[in-house]
């Protein structure tokens, strides 16, 4: 499939999970409705980025921005969330945050990452095409909801290709593993600083400023071998 010359690719990474485990948007709602009814002697300033003074402002400010999100997703579902007790509502409303942190984390570990449309656009091939250079392992993808996700930093988004070392990178943790190489660990590993390899840059860094990949490529083995004790 070619690239449209308007396509602009916009690597993700918010907060979109990348597994199929949460409870959902509703549930998400129930957590709001939790936050909402506690009196604010509870504390439910701690959730206002505008009632809080603190030295971390902008952290407060995206915690206020994550509630208010919740707070416009829970009008809708007033009706189901009266009729629930309170000790099902906080159980759910608890594995909600819980999903929505998680979330965050492994947005935070994976990176920049763009899913199935999107990385066959880029690349000009099909799903089926995408799907068999993960088997082959010359492409790194995420199961996620729906989707599955590539992390950017394999891609060569200006020449619209995967770049060579990828395949270095997951064959070096094939070999040590085994085929079923877990691909989260894979792409934490490549945001990750090697301060004893790579100049102490992550793998995607060191790949972004063009370095050589023989470096890679040992830094990947001396990681699969610890992993592997």
């Amino acid at each position: 499939m070619a690239e449209s010359p308007d396509t602009k690719i916009t690597p993700t990474s918010d907060m979109q999970d990348l597994d199929s485990s949460d409870p959902g948007p509703f549930v998400i709602d129930i957590l709001v409705n939790c936050i909402n009814s506690r009196p604010q002697d509870e504390g439910w300033a701690v959730y206002r980025g505008d009632q809080l003074q603190s030295n971390e402002g902008s952290v407060n400010e995206r915690v206020a921005l994550l509630v208010d999100a919740f707070l416009e997703r829970l009008s809708p579902a007033r009706r189901e969330i009266d009729e629930m007790g309170a000790d099902e509502a906080r159980e759910l409303g608890t594995r909600a945050a819980e999903d929505a942190i998680a979330s965050a984390r492994w947005s935070r570990l994976v990176g920049d990452r763009i899913d199935t449309s999107e990385a066959a656009e880029l690349l000009g091939v099909t799903r089926q095409a995408l799907s068999k250079r993960q088997a082959s392992g010359s492409l790194l993808g995420l199961p996620g909801r729906g989707t599955t996700w590539y992390p950017t930093w394999q891609l060569d988004i200006e020449k619209k290709e995967i770049r060579p070392e990828v395949r270095h990178i997951i064959g070096a943790f094939r070999d040590s593993l085994g085929e079923g190489a877990d691909p989260f660990l894979i792409a934490s590993w490549a945001s990750t600083a090697q301060h004893e390899d790579l100049d102490g840059l992550s793998p995607a860094e060191w790949l972004a400023q063009g370095n050589g990949p023989e470096d890679l490529r040992q830094a990947a083995q001396r990681t699969a071998q610890r992993l592997a004790q």
